[in-house]
């Protein structure tokens, strides 16, 4: 792979796992509505070649399967991975999120339907911050 490629993956490092920047983004986050989702986000200033720090939800109490929370926040998670690198393609944005998908739809859904959620609010996104 050479090294102007971006690589299409979720790593760790991409995981928003701290309970502090969790409660900022809940308290101090803006959103977007893109069906099926809530997305928060909050505006960072980027640092060397950080990627955003995403954190994915799906309520427990529109899903009382675990299996089926999980097969959303499985596709949620692929369609965000595949659709990422869109989100970087302006080299104009200096930009880093802290984010949430909050999965809203009261129902399961294909995963096209996912993407094309998270392709609208990557859209969104790169409008709203292009200079």
């Amino acid at each position: 792979m050479l090294s102007t490629e971006k690589k299409n993956s979720f790593a760790k490092k991409e995981k928003l796992c701290s309970k502090i920047l969790i409660e900022k983004l809940f308290k101090e986050g803006k959103n977007e509505f893109a069906y099926p989702f809530k997305f928060l986000y909050l505006e960072k200033e980027i640092i060397d070649d950080e990627l955003p720090k995403i954190l994915i939800i799906v309520n427990k109490k529109g899903f009382k399967k675990a299996t089926d929370r999980n097969l959303l926040k499985r596709r949620t998670r692929e369609a965000y991975r595949i659709k990422k690198n869109d989100l970087f393609k302006d080299k104009k944005n200096h930009f880093i999120l802290c984010a949430a998908f909050i999965f809203i739809a009261k129902e399961k859904v294909d995963f096209k339907v996912i993407q094309n959620g998270i392709q609208q609010i990557i859209k969104k996104i790169n409008k709203k911050f292009s200079i």
